[in-house]
C-alpha cells in the first residue's frame, strides 16, 4: 500500500490497514458517517473512445468523460459538515491513478480522502458498520457492501431530489446515533 497526500493506493487485499480508513471525529465528539463514493459510473460517465484499444496505455485518460458530480456538489457543504467523504474507486492500470486524482481535484467540491483500489479487491473490505455508506452504480458492490453490514445507495437513486434527501436523512440519523 502506498499513500500520496490524502490518497491511499491498495494494490493487494493484504494492503488494507484499518487505521488508514478510520473515521475522524466531529467537534461534538461524535463519529462522522463515512460516505464512500465510487467514481466510474457514479461521479463520472465513461464513454470509450473508438481508438481506446489501440491507445498505448489503454488508460482511464483515453475515454470521454461526462461530469456526474453535480448531485454531490449540490449538497457538498452539508456533506462536509456531517461526513468523512472517501472516494473509493477501482483501477486496473497504474496509469489510471494520476488521471483519476486529477479529475477528482478538478471536479469534486467536497473535502475527501481517495482510496484507489486495485480491480478485483472487493470494496466491502472497507465496511466497519452501518455508518459506512457506499454510493455506487454496480449492483455487485452494493450487495457485497450490504452483506458486510454497511449502508448502500444506488447512484441512480441519489441523482434525484428525493434520493438526495433520503441520503442526507440517513447520514443525519447515523451521525446522531454515533
Amino acid at each position: 500500500m502506498s499513500e500520496i497526500k490524502n490518497t491511499i493506493v491498495v494494490r493487494d487485499s493484504t494492503d488494507i490497514i484499518i487505521d488508514a480508513v478510520k473515521s475522524s471525529e466531529n467537534p461534538n465528539g461524535l463519529s462522522k458517517t463515512r460516505l464512500y463514493l465510487d467514481v466510474d459510473g457514479t461521479l463520472v460517465a465513461m464513454e470509450f473512445d473508438p481508438n481506446y484499444m489501440s491507445s498505448p496505455d489503454g488508460a482511464w485518460g483515453s475515454v470521454y468523460r461526462t461530469d456526474f458530480c453535480h448531485w454531490i456538489n449540490s449538497i457538498y457543504s452539508i456533506i462536509d459538515e456531517l461526513c468523512e467523504v472517501i472516494v473509493l474507486t477501482n483501477f486496473s492500470k497504474e496509469s489510471e491513478l494520476s488521471a483519476k486524482e486529477k479529475w477528482l481535484a478538478d471536479n469534486l467540491k467536497c473535502k475527501y480522502k481517495l482510496i484507489l483500489n486495485k480491480e478485483g479487491i472487493t470494496k466491502s473490505l472497507f465496511v466497519r458498520g452501518k455508518n459506512d455508506i457506499l454510493v455506487d452504480d454496480t449492483l455487485r458492490n452494493l450487495i457485497e457492501w450490504d452483506k458486510a453490514g454497511g449502508t448502500q445507495y444506488a447512484y441512480q437513486y441519489v441523482t434525484c431530489e428525493k434520493g438526495r434527501r433520503s441520503l442526507l436523512e440517513t447520514i443525519i440519523a447515523l451521525t446522531k446515533k454515533s
